[in-house]
């Protein structure tokens, strides 16, 4: 695995998510991986802008932010960047805009992608 070079946001993302039992820190090592794509997206891409929780995962803030993570580490693992629909993934809108999932007040669930 290869470092790569981090800004500080990158390392509070990388941080938050290994302090939280999300991903392993050695993920985050390879900067071709899922998670460390989805964790530099959040921390340098995510048009959100969205500041590292104070909370865990479980508060309001830290599940919103798990969540916007997961998804971003879902379209990386699946190859995302060559979907022929984007289905309106990592855009700067709340992920329950981003296609192919219905949002309800607990849960994610997928339709139909």
């Amino acid at each position: 695995a290869e470092n790569v070079p981090r800004n500080a946001k990158f390392n509070d993302v990388v941080d938050y998510f290994s302090r939280q039992n999300v991903s392993m820190q050695v993920d985050f090592d390879n900067e071709f991986s899922p998670q460390s794509k989805a964790a530099r997206w959040l921390a340098e891409e995510d048009r959100l802008n969205l500041e590292t929780p104070n909370g865990n995962i479980f508060s309001d803030e830290g599940y919103d932010y798990l969540q916007r993570y997961v998804l971003a580490l879902d379209y990386y693992a699946l190859d995302g960047p060559n979907w022929r629909h984007q289905f309106n993934f990592l855009t700067g809108s709340d992920f329950c805009s981003w296609g192919g999932f219905q949002v309800t007040s607990s849960r994610i669930i997928p339709v139909g992608v």
